[in-house]
């Protein structure tokens, strides 16, 4: 299979202080035939200016990768929504084969690529929450008692574990029984571990056992990804906004 590995870029779409509340690389990106007549209309709506750039930046992140993978111009990637409200892309109108996936969070941008389902998370770190209590609302009990022993870590175990389990609902597009609490991770100690098996805490059948997870820990920000490739086969990159033009 060609381009077999999976592929995760994360963009930093931080704005300059002498820019303000103008975005200047949006227009370009209209110009460039990065994003389409409809998307730049649409993101016209987006009054608050951090959300509109996260929504642009998605859809230019998603539209150049894509088109860099299949060596064509932007111009011919769009894209397509499935029934479960998860995005494809297609070429000149067609589905293809490569799948991806995109998250934002404060000022970054994520995206995985993949010749197979993909998800992605990526979260900004909060060490204020009150991550017990979420943790008991949203996981497993294992997993709550789990993050509520962390000590000085509870708040750093709650994001990881979060990031995860976003990144498997993601990949599966229709979510999965039981939302966060209904599957769970055969080893909770993130610190160094990189890839982690998935097994579904009510309905076994529901996640299957060649999934791979890889969890990143970056400044600020907790960066997570599920798809059917191991994490040998995984590509990270982290860029600016404006180091997207030259890439």
């Amino acid at each position: 299979m060609p381009n077999a590995h999976t592929e995760v870029w994360i963009v930093d779409i931080a704005q300059r202080a002498d820019e303000g509340d103008r975005p200047p690389d949006e227009l370009s990106w209209l110009m460039a035939g990065w994003l389409s007549a409809s998307e730049w209309d649409g993101a016209r709506g987006l009054r608050h200016p951090l959300i509109r750039r996260q929504h642009l930046m998605g859809r230019v992140l998603a539209r150049t990768r894509l088109a860099h993978r299949l060596g064509v111009a932007p111009r011919r990637v769009s894209f397509a929504s499935a029934p479960s409200g998860k995005p494809y892309a297609l070429l000149d109108g067609a589905a293809i084969s490569v799948h991806f996936n995109i998250s934002h969070s404060g000022e970054r941008v994520a995206l995985a690529l993949a010749e197979c389902e993909v998800g992605i998370d990526i979260e900004r770190r909060a060490p204020d929450i009150d991550a017990p209590a979420l943790a008991r609302r949203f996981f497993a009990p294992a997993e709550a008692q789990w993050i509520e022993s962390g000590g000085p870590r509870i708040s750093q175990r709650f994001g990881a574990l979060w990031a995860l389990k976003e990144a498997c609902l993601k990949m599966q597009g229709a979510g999965l029984p039981g939302g966060l609490g209904g599957f769970t991770f055969q080893r909770t100690g993130f610190r160094h571990v990189r890839t982690v098996a998935v097994e579904a805490a009510e309905a076994p059948a529901a996640v299957p056992a060649n999934w791979h997870c890889s969890l990143r820990a970056l400044p600020d920000y907790w960066a997570a990804v599920c798809t059917l490739l191991p994490f040998a086969q995984s590509r990270w990159h982290q860029i600016t906004a404006e180091a997207l033009a030259v890439s």
